[in-house]
C-alpha cells in the first residue's frame, strides 16, 4: 500500500474489497410502466419518495444514495407517514449514521470535518488516538 508517496506494509488475516453495488431495475420492465431511471439505473424519486409515475414509490437501494438498512427502514417510515397516516414527510435534511464495524467501532452522524469547513462554519476538533491491542489469544 502507498500512502503519501511511502509504500507501507499491512499485515491481516483477511480482506474486504468492495467494488460498488449495480441495481437490477433491468429485470423490472419499468419501461412498460413509465418508470423513469438515471444512468446508472437507479429509480428517480422525489423527497416524498415518489417516482414520476403517480402512485408508484419507491425505496431502499434501488432509488440509489447511501446503501444502508436503516435508510431503507427510514424509508419505509416516510412512505408510511404519507400514505396511511395522511403525513408530509421527506428524505430532506435526513441525517445519516456512518457506521464501521471495527474495534472499537468508529461513526458518524451530520457533516463531516470538510463539509463543516467548507460551510465556513466555527468548529472543533478532537482526535483521540486508538492504539492497536492484542487480545489474550494473541490475535489482534
Amino acid at each position: 500500500m502507498r500512502s503519501g508517496g511511502q509504500e507501507r506494509v499491512i499485515l491481516g488475516s483477511h480482506l474486504l474489497a468492495a467494488a460498488g453495488r449495480t441495481p437490477n431495475s433491468d429485470r423490472l420492465n419499468l419501461a412498460a410502466a413509465g418508470v423513469r431511471t438515471d444512468q446508472h439505473g437507479f429509480i428517480q424519486a422525489n423527497e416524498r419518495l415518489e417516482t414520476n409515475v403517480p402512485g408508484i414509490y419507491v425505496l431502499g437501494d434501488i432509488k440509489g444514495g447511501p446503501a444502508f438498512t436503516h435508510i431503507s427502514y427510514d424509508d419505509f417510515r416516510i412512505i408510511r407517514t404519507n400514505l396511511i397516516q395522511g403525513g408530509s414527510a421527506t428524505t430532506k435534511d435526513r441525517l445519516v449514521p456512518y457506521t464501521v464495524f471495527i474495534d472499537p467501532q468508529l461513526a458518524r452522524v451530520g457533516l463531516s470535518e470538510g463539509e463543516a469547513r467548507a460551510q465556513g462554519r466555527d468548529i472543533r476538533v478532537a482526535t483521540m488516538p486508538i492504539e492497536l491491542r492484542r487480545t489474550r489469544a494473541g490475535g489482534r
